[in-house]
């Protein structure tokens, strides 16, 4: 853990155009660190920081790998509101990736390791849904909720976005995504309603 931890700081004063590539070093350490303690608190803390080096390595689907492990070996872990800001940013990569149309429907990713190989937009709504799951009461919960709505919404699955609407306007009442929730479930419930 302790070389992995000295390898990470070396990586963080590493000019930028070297971090991505001396961040990978610390993930392997950390992930040893890891197996070596199975089960401990110094478990938690490395698979935390063997998920953060791959996050600032661009391996991003791996780090999704590594994060959603750690909460569901420890759902109780101290990085659990730091876990979910990282796979919410993750998400929305992915999702903002989709957008600028880098993520064709007929397209297959074999290089890239920021996205996953098909389907990014669904990967996204994957991780934000976990999200709710794992840590409901956590600061992104409701964030993460919207932004999956609202995705669905974007690719015209109105039922599903109406089943994350309604659960945020029932689960999170006082989220300040409230009025919107509200306002797109209507629109969710009129698109279906009007049908094809």
């Amino acid at each position: 853990y302790q070389q992995g931890d000295e390898l990470f700081r070396q990586a963080t004063k590493a000019p930028k155009d070297d971090r991505a590539k001396l961040f990978s070093k610390p993930a392997d350490r950390f992930r040893k660190a890891g197996n070596a303690a199975h089960g401990s608190g110094l478990e938690q803390d490395a698979r935390f920081m063997q998920g953060e080096s791959l996050f600032f390595a661009d391996d991003l689907m791996e780090a999704r790998d590594v994060y959603e492990t750690l909460q569901k070996e420890f759902p109780r872990n101290k990085f659990s509101d730091r876990v979910a800001a990282r796979l919410f940013s993750i998400g929305k990569y992915w999702i903002d990736t989709s957008k600028a149309g880098a993520d064709p429907w007929y397209s297959l990713n074999l290089f890239d390791r920021k996205r996953p190989t098909r389907d990014s937009v669904g990967h996204a709504i994957k991780v934000l849904d976990q999200i709710r799951y794992d840590n409901p009461t956590g600061k992104l919960a409701d964030d993460a909720t919207m932004a999956a709505a609202v995705e669905h919404i974007r690719n015209e699955r109105f039922e599903r976005a109406d089943e994350f609407l309604t659960d945020l306007r029932e689960t999170f009442t006082d989220s300040d995504h409230q009025f919107l929730a509200h306002l797109l479930g209507i629109r969710c419930k009129l698109e279906v309603y009007a049908g094809p």
